[in-house]
């Protein structure tokens, strides 16, 4: 019998060691497939240039070089690191290593969108666990993957400044993990939270949530209820709460104060429109909006219906996360994070982003999953776990493949652009982008025809006036030019392209005196404009008028030191 026994062990220590070689397989094989589908997603597609914020971000910040830690971790106000000394800590890292490679950006923003998706696997498994429905075992690696290779997700790889977006994202989902670990296994975790909360603070005010957001995650899954969530892991909470000192103390001063405001109307009125549109791109990713452009006054001033239905949806969302708290905590999720910066804060130069929405993808992503693979289990009566594992591996294939087409947007500043103008046709600020864009590489027609259109989207844009005029006058047309002149200098009457242009467009049409009015309008606003000094020294001196010739001529050579036309006028 002694030999059985020993048998009967040896099978039983060999069974356990399948089975725990089997766990491990079902947490690293999701893990190591998360890693190579960010890989293969976009392994090709990172050599785009910077676009948008990033010059002002990276490539003409003095708080970056030379490397400082105390530099890295005081970034200048007004920019758009500006309150996230994090965020201006891993760039100077970067551009001390790897110069100012948009390449090497924008790998190390794939490495944290990838950890991100690795995270969000890790917490949303051990948050199936405490869920009494019947989920496949796979939903988790498959949320986490749509969530991976998104096309939603793409602007946070590729556009290197929401960077911030990733890190205050890595924060929330470790700190959400740790809840859920300390939940389970019991083991504290207060002093690593309390590490996230400050590097969440530290990346973006959006972590101003996560308190309330865990808190609420705690009492739906946890602890059943809000005192015995504070009762039992009250460590845990008030160190995550600590981080609300630090972020509140970073805006201080008004940072953004140019581009940053509270609680208008104007914008509360733009997110009513806007967020609905979040989620139906969540859902369907077909047409990725690159630019909403900036809050134009009055431009949504028709949305009055929108903002009723968000109110009424907001109401029905607080029943429904009290009264259901499991499955209203997707809503709680999704609107949390969102209302920072989609009602709190007004930002002016970018009324909507989509990248906004890169942590409420998580919580659409994972509702969507767990209410179809409840509703094909019903329907599905053969192979029903294979059917949802080729659902599932299908729908993350074509939204890599949509990822990768998305991608080619981010090759140039003309493809960003011209896809910016396309996915947003009422963008003014995208068709005068991609005008800009023509114009520096010599495509006037090109130009001309962009900002054509952002005149359609915006007729009182005064910057498309101005440049308009100034490359019509360049074509040849004059009449329309002065005419565009005159109106850019009637909406912007302090810009002196805008009178430099007039100028040009009277001196062209024969209006001698109204273009030296215009000229002497232009150096008052902008005193080393040369080309205007030099036109006005000259006018001057094709009509007899010495002395006012010779006084431009010597403003002029303060600020270009030996203009040969300044000299002649001079006698020199």
């Amino acid at each position: 019998m002694q030999p059985q026994h020993g048998s009967a062990s040896v099978a039983r220590s060999g069974e356990s060691e399948r089975g725990t070689l089997a766990a491990r397989l079902r947490v690293w094989a999701p893990a190591l497939s998360l890693v190579l589908l960010g890989v293969l997603t976009y392994v090709d597609r990172l050599s785009g240039p910077f676009i948008f914020d990033d010059e002002h971000a990276i490539v003409h910040n003095p708080s970056l070089v030379p490397f400082e830690l105390g530099r890295a971790l005081r970034p200048p106000s007004e920019s758009p690191v500006a309150a996230r000394p994090l965020v201006n800590l891993s760039f100077a890292i970067d551009r001390s290593v790897f110069g100012l490679s948009p390449t090497a950006f924008h790998a190390s923003n794939l490495s944290l969108h990838v950890a991100c998706a690795l995270v969000a696997f890790a917490a949303l498994r051990r948050l199936l666990a405490l869920c009494p429905l019947r989920a496949q075992p796979e939903l988790p690696a498959f949320v986490a993957a749509a969530f991976c290779v998104h096309p939603m997700a793409a602007e946070v790889v590729l556009y290197t400044t929401q960077r911030s977006e990733l890190l205050v994202a890595l924060c929330y989902l470790g700190a959400l993990w740790l809840l859920l670990r300390e939940a389970q296994t019991g083991v504290r975790s207060w002093p690593w939270v309390l590490l996230l909360g400050l590097c969440g603070a530290a990346s973006k005010e959006v972590f101003v949530s996560a308190p309330l957001v865990l808190l609420a995650c705690d009492r739906a899954f946890c602890a059943g209820s809000f005192r015995a969530a504070l009762r039992e892991r009250g460590a845990f909470h008030a160190a995550l709460a600590l981080s609300l000192v630090p972020l509140l103390c970073l805006q201080l001063g008004a940072p953004r104060s140019e581009s940053v405001r509270l609680l208008e109307l104007d914008y509360l009125l733009a997110q009513a429109r806007i967020v609905p549109g979040y989620v139906l791109h969540a859902l369907w990713p077909a047409r990725p909006v690159l630019d909403y452009g900036p809050l134009w006054p009055g431009t949504y001033a028709s949305a009055w219906p929108w903002l009723a239905l968000g109110c009424a949806a907001l109401a029905l969302s607080g029943v429904w996360v009290w009264r259901w708290p499991r499955s209203g905590f997707t809503a709680l999720w999704t609107l949390a994070i969102l209302a920072p910066t989609s009602s709190v804060l007004s930002i002016h130069t970018e009324v909507g982003a989509e990248r906004r929405f890169y942590l409420p993808l998580i919580a659409v992503l994972g509702a969507v999953s767990v209410l179809a693979s409840a509703l094909l289990e019903r329907g599905l009566r053969v192979r029903q776990r294979a059917a949802l594992l080729g659902l599932g591996a299908a729908a993350v294939v074509t939204l890599a493949l949509a990822t990768r087409q998305h991608a080619l947007d981010y090759r140039d500043t003309r493809a960003f652009w011209h896809a910016a103008a396309r996915g947003n046709p009422d963008n003014a600020r995208a068709h005068y982008n991609l005008a800009e864009t023509l114009r520096r590489e010599g495509d006037g027609a090109g130009a001309i025809e962009s900002l054509r259109r952002a005149l359609q989207a915006r007729p009182a844009y005064a910057d498309a006036h101005i440049n308009l005029s100034g490359l019509l006058i360049a074509s040849g047309a004059l009449a329309d030019g002065l005419a565009h002149a005159e109106r850019g200098a009637a909406l912007e009457p302090k810009s002196p392209n805008a009178h430099y242009n007039l100028a040009l467009a009277c001196a062209f049409s024969g209006q001698t005196e109204r273009a030296l009015a215009e000229l002497e309008t232009t150096v008052r606003l902008q005193p080393q404009h040369t080309e205007a000094r030099r036109r006005l020294a000259q006018g001057y001196l094709a009509l007899g008028r010495s002395e006012q010739a010779r006084a431009h001529a010597r403003r002029l050579l303060q600020y270009a030191p030996g203009d040969p036309l300044a000299l002649r006028v001079l006698g020199r």
